[in-house]
């Protein structure tokens, strides 16, 4: 059993203790937390456990400037500004493509898309997925799941039947 003492070991420790420390911040009032937080986020953190740590941030409304590296770019954010995932205007431009293109066909198709969309928009986390980005990952995640199903050819034919234009 842990405790929020432990939460700068986990941090540090292999990636199930990482997770386990992202569970207990969730529990703790993260304001007491917040340097253990940054200084995890500044060393080449983990892409996931960094999103559920700024998603955590996000739901407790910490107004404090916090720092990351992403792809090593220093980025600096305040997670009290950050759009819920799935209310920014491209997640809902990319869901309702998906949506559109599926839902009466092959709901399980939809299923699958929809969980690698929310999945891709987590990841971007502290950014939002942009107006701009809709569509176009709308149509990455259609083909990465076919390409995982082993129907990279009827992705050819998913863009001819929806008249959609290749942007790969």
């Amino acid at each position: 059993r842990y405790e929020e003492a432990d939460i700068e070991t986990l941090l540090a420790g292999s990636l199930e203790e990482q997770f386990m420390a992202v569970e207990l911040l969730k529990n703790s009032n993260l304001r007491h937390h917040l340097n253990e937080i940054e200084q995890y986020l500044n060393k080449n953190p983990n892409d996931l456990v960094r999103s559920l740590l700024i998603d955590a941030m996000m739901e407790q409304n910490i107004a404090e400037e916090m720092h990351t590296v992403m792809d090593g770019l220093e980025v600096t954010f305040l997670p009290c500004y950050i759009e819920p995932v799935m209310q920014a205007q491209g997640a809902v431009i990319a869901a309702e493509a998906l949506c559109e293109w599926f839902e009466n066909d092959d709901p399980t198709f939809l299923k699958m898309c929809m969980e690698c969309l929310i999945q891709e928009c987590y990841l971007h986390l502290p950014f939002n997925i942009a107006a701009d980005e809709g569509i176009p990952l709308a149509l990455s995640i259609v083909y990465y799941v076919k390409c995982a199903q082993g129907d990279e050819a009827d992705f050819k034919t998913f863009l001819t039947q929806k008249q959609l234009m290749q942007e790969h």
